[in-house]
């Protein structure tokens, strides 16, 4: 049921979390009626209200075009599962969006200004969780939970995490001294999102995660130091007035205009990092959607035919392969130099996608024999795929970028082994759906694989100044040798 104003939480707020605070607080001396009450009340009634009707209405346009995109085996797959297992997914699931959406909120100058309304409270208490600006909130909560409808999760999971949500959310910006022992290194709690509000340098751009703040651990943002921050807000010349909260990203600053502001938000390096994050985190994980559809349908199947338990091994390193990419991607280091112009990006994009191509493109039959030799070579070339990015983790990047020079394993081969290994994958593509447009797209990725490499290369030699060293010894492409070159020191 749709409520205009959300009574619980105004329940739980003054019967329960308020008394806690007072009871057993964090900070000793807090008032009930402290500076800001008032609009923090007018956010809990009236924001949660705008963020409501915005959050079904975007909703709703959204999963019109979910609908008929997603498979139906998908929803029936997740419905399948119990109901203490989705729910467990679900709070993954939408805390994983949670933190992209949080992160880029505090990377990228123009969403900040929406996102600092919610830092200017200056006295942490229940309340503080409500001062949010509404396109803040329906950003963040876009993100992380249009994923999980996408999904079709059961609305009883959906329920009780989002119940799980609301308590969390509120308990982690209250004045209540209460310690989660050494599961704060997993869950998140009052102390882990203090730091985040804290204006203090060293706390700056930390613990972005709502829920599970192992999240943190694993990207490396955490910051979690026994004692409690001693200064809370932002510089920012926040108003204290609720329209004047709602006004002031749309304001001009210091920086410039909104125009001029929204304009070098998308012309930083950081917010392209950021955002090639965000399409690889949504592509990617749509590729490993497909592939945990397909391989399940495929063991349901049982297959008979010849070759079939190959065909299920290729889609199974491929699943690998495709998460891999995922997980590095996520937590790559940051860039040291990037590759310069329009063309080295269209080439990253296109010969990463090409092969797709065939999905739409006139394809031919092959007989039995061709088809197993095709398929084995795709399972070899994804298993040494993923061998090669396992030695490259997290300096693994799409576009022509330097992050830090790896040299051991098989980069003591030959300096773009994974290059390699994927052209074994895309000719056993190109055999299996042999055909004059499959040859055509592949001679087109084998092409576009090259520049890939020499825009790596031209990236890597001005980065580091040992490159030239380490290739003059270690060949580009083709192996010369199986004997390892060593590693370059750095």
């Amino acid at each position: 049921m749709f409520e205009l104003v959300d009574l619980k939480a105004i329940a739980i707020v003054f019967m329960i979390l308020v008394p806690l605070e007072h009871l057993i607080p964090l900070h000793e001396g807090r008032r009930y009626f402290r500076q800001g009450f008032v609009t923090d009340m007018v956010h809990l009634v009236v924001t949660g209200l705008l963020f409501k009707l915005g959050f079904l209405i975007l909703v709703a346009i959204c999963m019109v075009g979910i609908d008929s995109a997603m498979p139906s085996i998908v929803g029936e797959t997740v419905r399948w599962q119990p109901v203490w297992l989705q729910t467990i997914e679900i709070v993954v699931i939408s805390d994983l969006g949670f933190y992209a959406a949080h992160r880029a909120l505090h990377s990228v100058p123009f969403l900040w200004r929406f996102h600092a309304i919610h830092h200017s409270i200056e006295e942490m208490d229940v309340l503080a969780a409500h001062r949010v600006h509404p396109l803040d909130q329906l950003f963040v909560k876009t993100v992380s939970l249009l994923p999980v409808y996408a999904l079709g999760f059961s609305i009883g999971p959906i329920i009780v995490s989002a119940l799980i949500y609301q308590w969390q959310a509120l308990l982690i910006h209250s004045n209540i001294r209460i310690g989660f022992g050494p599961f704060r290194w997993v869950v998140a709690s009052p102390l882990f999102h203090h730091w985040h509000h804290a204006n203090e340098r060293e706390a700056y751009d930390k613990n972005f995660a709502g829920q599970l703040s192992i999240i943190d651990a694993v990207f490396g943002t955490m910051y979690m130091p026994e004692a409690m921050p001693k200064k809370y807000g932002v510089d920012d010349p926040v108003p204290d007035a609720y329209i004047g909260q709602l006004t002031y990203p749309f304001t001009p600053s210091k920086k410039g205009s909104v125009v001029f502001q929204l304009w070098r938000s998308f012309m930083t390096s950081r917010f392209e990092d950021l955002a090639g994050r965000a399409a690889i985190l949504i592509i990617f994980s749509l590729l490993m959607l497909k592939e945990i559809v397909t391989i399940s349908a495929m063991i349901r199947a049982n297959d008979i035919l010849p070759g079939a338990s190959l065909i299920l091994t290729s889609r199974i390193t491929t699943l690998i392969f495709i998460s891999m990419s995922l997980f590095f991607t996520l937590v790559r280091l940051p860039a040291k130099a990037n590759a310069s112009g329009l063309s080295t990006r269209v080439v990253a994009i296109a010969g990463t996608f090409l092969m797709s191509l065939l999905v739409v493109l006139p394809v031919g039959t092959v007989t039995a024999e061709v088809l197993l030799l095709g398929t084995a070579m795709i399972v070899l070339g994804t298993l040494l795929s993923a061998y090669c990015l396992f030695w490259l983790g997290r300096s693994f990047s799409i576009m022509a970028t330097a992050r830090k020079l790896v040299t051991t394993g098989p980069y003591s081969i030959v300096r773009h082994p994974l290059y390699a290994a994927e052209a074994i994958t895309i000719s056993g593509v190109v055999i299996v759906n042999w055909s004059v447009a499959s040859v055509i797209v592949g001679i087109c990725w084998f092409m576009l694989q090259f520049q890939r490499a020499m825009n790596e290369e031209r990236v890597l030699r001005s980065a580091f100044p040992d490159y030239h060293q380490y290739a003059q010894r270690v060949p580009m492409l083709i192996p010369l040798s199986l004997k390892s070159a060593g590693p370059v020191n750095q």
